[in-house]
């Protein structure tokens, strides 16, 4: 989870820094990308936030400290799956 929420934050900032070197339909595009990854990045946080304050079992996942429950996993796999719909209309 870690690891999806850095690269869309990081593609974020790379692409809106991109976005001056395009001009039109291209540069709007863009400018969309850097949007859409930026509300993927959002939501994960707001999630992952969630988890660490949660009343779940504790896991220990790459020396990373969180909570999980049955409601977390499914909440998750609908919040993955809102983000992959999300990209596919790009």
């Amino acid at each position: 989870m870690l690891n999806l929420i850095d690269a869309r934050r990081c593609a974020a900032e790379y692409l809106n820094e991109c976005i001056p070197l395009l001009d039109g339909e291209k540069a709007d595009f863009l400018n969309e990308i850097v949007s859409l990854y930026r509300k993927i990045t959002a939501q994960l946080s707001t999630f992952r936030n969630k988890l660490k304050t949660s009343d779940g079992e504790s896991i220990h996942y790459n020396d990373i400290n969180t909570k999980i429950s049955t409601s977390f996993l499914k909440e998750q796999a609908e919040l993955l799956e809102s983000i992959l719909q999300a990209k596919k209309k790009l």
